[in-house]
């Protein structure tokens, strides 16, 4: 007997999870502060670029595209098989190029995407926006959104009260 699975039932459980884990980063000790940057130079150094951006995206695709079934195979446990399906539509489609497959979320309910090269941009808004705009515009698409992240380590403290 095959169980079906709701899909926002599963959303909404993967991102509890996120959310939990969040919790849990927000409790980890906090990394050395980043040193201080004077006029785009550090003392000593020369002049400082920013890293590249890292932009990276949650997607869930339409049943009909080959993405959404790759999501369909995930949720029914057959990971192997989804992933190579998400390998070579990435590859194949034109309108993907730049992407990379980083996982699915829990249940194969959506997939996250990252870009595969640094950015041209140094703007990180910019980047996102862009590579955004490209991601919800694929045919196939049924939504996409920021993979927001959580950095702990550039987390900025409150001032003390």
């Amino acid at each position: 007997m095959k169980r079906e699975i709701d899909r926002a039932a599963t959303a909404a459980l993967g991102m509890a999870a996120a959310a939990s884990l969040l919790g849990l980063t927000a409790c980890a000790p906090a990394a050395a502060p980043p040193p201080i940057v004077l006029n785009g130079t550090m003392e000593g150094q020369g002049p400082v670029r920013a890293a590249p951006v890292r932009a990276s995206f949650i997607a869930s695709f339409r049943p009909s595209h080959a993405l959404g079934r790759a999501q369909a195979l995930q949720n029914a446990g057959r990971h192997e098989e989804a992933e190579r399906l998400v390998a070579v539509t990435i590859r194949d489609n034109p309108a993907l190029r730049g992407f990379c497959f980083e996982r699915f979320t829990l249940g194969g309910a959506e997939i996250v995407l990252n870009v595969c090269a640094p950015s041209p941009w140094d703007d990180p808004l910019i980047t996102q926006r862009r590579w955004l705009q490209q991601l919800a515009a694929t045919p196939g698409v049924a939504y996409a959104e920021l993979n927001l992240v959580a950095q702990p380590e550039r987390a900025i403290e409150p001032p003390p009260s």
